[in-house]
């Protein structure tokens, strides 16, 4: 083998390494074949991070289009209590009693920790298939 191709090879090897390093670090969950970059943020002692990646996962192996619907509308998950206003919630349901929600006009989902850790990964996933439905929905309403 050539020693400017040995040479040219190893600069690529090491600026991919470097590359799969930034993405570990940057992203919780990526999935560079899908276009999948989510950052979740989970503040506090609390925290349910490995059951949301648990279920991100499950929900990429049982529906694919659920799960493409979800890299597409979500960039970031973030752990806490839902504000009052949000628009799905009725009067009847204040937000630190849902497990989760949406904002409009924002690619980010909203998981009360409180609430999931009774959830399994299969019901997380509905919460994720759900809300990335709704951030469709508004995106695609051109509101």
């Amino acid at each position: 083998m050539d020693g400017k191709l040995k040479k040219h090879l190893v600069k690529f090897a090491v600026v991919l390494t470097i590359f799969f390093i930034y993405l570990n670090i940057s992203y919780s969950h990526f999935n560079v074949l899908d276009s999948c970059f989510v950052k979740i943020k989970a503040p506090g002692l609390n925290s349910r991070k490995s059951e949301i990646k648990e279920a991100i996962k499950y929900l990429k192996s049982t529906d694919k289009e659920a799960y493409k619907n979800f890299c597409r509308q979500t960039d970031s998950i973030i752990e806490t209590s839902c504000m009052g206003s949000d628009w799905h919630l009725d009067g009847k349901v204040r937000g630190q009693d849902s497990p989760g929600c949406y904002i409009k006009g924002s690619k980010t989902i909203y998981l009360n920790p409180l609430i999931l850790k009774s959830f399994s990964a299969d019901k997380i996933a509905g919460l994720l298939k759900d809300y990335s439905r709704m951030g469709r929905d508004f995106w695609d309403s051109g509101l």
